[in-house]
């Protein structure tokens, strides 16, 4: 069956079909369309090959994880958000999937309905912003202004480091290699959004 141009298409990467399967159900539930991997070779040749609106990939894939797979698909489309998803999630994971790209990370609850609920809305998180960007181009792209400051890439990184470390600044100075003056700083300028 072939799509509308408004169907969101997600690829999801797990070396567990079932898992891949639950996913699929969870999501297909939501009316996305959704494409499941078990090999990350095959993941890396559908997203060169069709256009995905989100990708969502597990942190343990056989000899390859979800932080090499998350810094391809940005390396090789910067607009698409990569979920990170897994089971050992500590902060430390989270603060390097930020850093190689990724969009969200989301730690696998036990429970089918917790796993349905945290993946449905970091997809809508990230369809949102997604939306929020594209409309921002649009914007500066019409008005013959550059398409997005470089102020703004710099709150909008700062905002999702702190999202990764829970909010404490501390860590997000470190994360970002700032001293916590200069972090206080920025965050005074960009004013409460951040």
């Amino acid at each position: 069956m072939e799509s509308d141009s408004t169907t969101t298409r997600i690829l999801v990467l797990d070396d567990d079909a079932e898992i891949c399967e639950v996913i699929g159900e969870i999501l297909g539930q939501s009316g996305y369309e959704v494409t499941s991997s078990t090999r990350p070779e095959e993941a890396i040749q559908l997203l060169e090959n069709k256009p995905f609106d989100i990708f969502i990939t597990d942190y343990r894939i056989g000899e390859t994880n979800g932080l090499e797979m998350c810094h391809h698909a940005v390396r090789s489309n910067p607009n698409l958000p990569v979920i990170l998803l897994t089971g050992y999630g500590t902060m430390d994971t989270a603060i390097e999937a930020i850093r190689v790209g990724a969009f969200d990370f989301v730690a696998k609850p036990s429970e089918l309905d917790a796993l349905s609920a945290a993946l449905r809305q970091s997809v809508q998180r990230a369809l949102d912003s997604k939306k929020q960007k594209e409309g921002a181009l649009t914007v500066g792209a019409r008005d013959g202004e550059s398409l997005m400051s470089l102020d703004e890439l710099e709150r909008q990184y700062i905002e999702k480091v702190l999202t990764a470390v829970g909010g404490n600044k501390a860590s997000a100075a470190r994360v970002l290699g700032v001293d916590r003056t200069t972090l206080y700083r920025k965050l005074q300028r960009y004013g409460p959004k951040s």
